[in-house]
């Protein structure tokens, strides 16, 4: 009984989390050039949004995005965006997708003198 109960708990959370469009997979690294790069990779409804910022203006500042349909492979988003002399790069892709499983990969990069890449995957 007491593990039904933990399972409806957990499933209420994670849609209240989805519901509310909360960023699903976000993560930050320090660097001496860029200052503080921040990414994320999130799902509400239909659209899929990768996010690559940082604190310090980036020579070149990328960020790629796929999603597929989870069960299929099916590719239904490959798109990617540079920015120059940047502190964020977002992209927001329309799925179409409102209840189907997808998985979502990215890629975020900020070049100057230095590099830093950082990529995440997720299955919303």
């Amino acid at each position: 009984m007491k593990l039904k109960k933990r399972a409806a708990a957990l499933v209420m959370a994670l849609t209240l989390c989805m519901a509310a469009g909360a960023t699903v997979n976000a993560a930050t690294v320090s660097t001496s050039e860029f200052g503080t790069m921040t990414y994320s990779l999130s799902r509400s409804g239909a659209t899929v949004t990768a996010v690559t910022k940082t604190t310090k203006a980036a020579p070149k500042l990328i960020t790629k995005l796929e999603v597929q349909v989870n069960s299929t492979g099916k590719t239904i988003v490959n798109t990617s965006a540079t920015k120059t002399n940047a502190t964020n790069n977002t992209i927001i892709k329309a799925t179409n997708y409102t209840s189907t499983k997808l998985a979502a990969f990215s890629t975020h990069e900020a070049r100057g003198t230095s590099s830093v890449a950082r990529y995440m995957a997720e299955v919303f």
